[in-house]
C-alpha cells in the first residue's frame, strides 16, 4: 500500500484502475493498493511486480506540481476528460513497467515525448509439464523487451480483461527459437504478451495467445 500526497487536486479519488485500487481518506490523503491477484504463495515474478508497484505508487508524491500536471496533460491525450485519477494511473502504470525492466533505477518524472507502437515479434505460447513456454519468431528490436503475461482461469472459453493478466516475467528475445519457460502450477491459463520500451516504460496493447492447460 502506498500513500499519495495530494498534488493536482486528488479529492474524491476512489475505485479501481488497471492494477490499482484507489481510496480517499477523510483528510484527503489518497491510498493506492495493488489489486488482489492469485491466491497462495506469490511467485518471484509476482513479488517483484508488487515491489515495483509500491515503489511506483510511492514515487508519485515526490513529483513537483509541474511534473504532476505534465502527467495529467499526457493522460488527456488518450482521454480528454481525464482528471487527477487519470494522471496517477498514467504515471503509476508507466512507472511499474519501467521498474520491471529497470529495477535499480528511478522512474522518469516526465511522460514520454513520443508514442510507442510495439514490436514486430510474433510470440506463440505452449504448455509444458509445470510451465508455460513463450516462443518468438524473431528477435526483439533494440531497446524493447517482451512482457510475458498469464492469468489462471477456470474455463477453456475464458476471456479475461486485459487488466486481469499478471506479469510472469520479461524476455529480450535474441531470435527465432529463443523460447522462455515460466514455471507455473497445474491448471488452465489465459496467456498473452505485450512489448515494453526499456527507456520509457511505455507498453503496447495486450496480445492474447490463447488458453492452455498445464499438468
Amino acid at each position: 500500500m502506498a500513500v499519495v500526497k495530494p498534488g493536482i487536486g486528488l479529492g474524491g479519488l476512489s475505485g479501481t484502475s488497471g492494477g490499482a485500487v484507489f481510496a480517499t481518506l477523510r483528510d484527503g490523503t489518497v491510498i493506492v493498493r495493488e489489486r488482489p491477484g492469485w491466491r497462495g504463495s506469490p511467485t518471484r515474478a509476482q513479488t517483484l511486480s508488487r515491489q515495483a508497484f509500491r515503489r511506483a505508487a510511492g514515487s508519485w508524491g515526490g513529483l513537483t506540481r509541474e511534473e504532476q500536471a505534465s502527467w495529467l496533460a499526457w493522460a488527456r491525450l488518450s482521454d480528454p476528460f481525464a482528471g487527477a485519477d487519470g494522471a496517477v494511473r498514467a504515471y503509476v502504470s508507466l512507472a511499474v513497467r519501467w521498474l520491471a525492466v529497470n529495477p535499480m533505477g528511478t522512474p522518469p518524472k516526465l511522460p514520454p515525448a513520443a508514442p510507442f507502437a510495439g514490436d514486430a515479434v510474433a510470440v506463440a505460447a505452449t504448455a509444458a509439464p509445470g510451465a508455460l513456454v513463450y516462443s518468438p519468431d524473431r528477435a526483439n528490436a533494440a531497446g524493447i523487451v517482451t512482457e510475458l503475461l498469464g492469468v489462471r482461469v477456470r474455463s477453456w472459453l475464458a476471456n479475461p480483461r486485459d487488466r486481469d493478466f499478471r506479469a510472469l516475467g520479461q524476455a529480450a528475445f535474441s531470435g527465432a527459437g529463443a523460447a522462455v519457460s515460466v514455471p507455473v502450477k497445474s491448471g488452465r491459463y489465459a496467456t498473452a504478451v505485450r512489448f515494453v520500451r526499456v527507456a520509457s516504460g511505455q507498453s503496447s496493447s495486450v496480445l492474447r495467445l490463447g488458453v492452455l492447460g498445464v499438468g
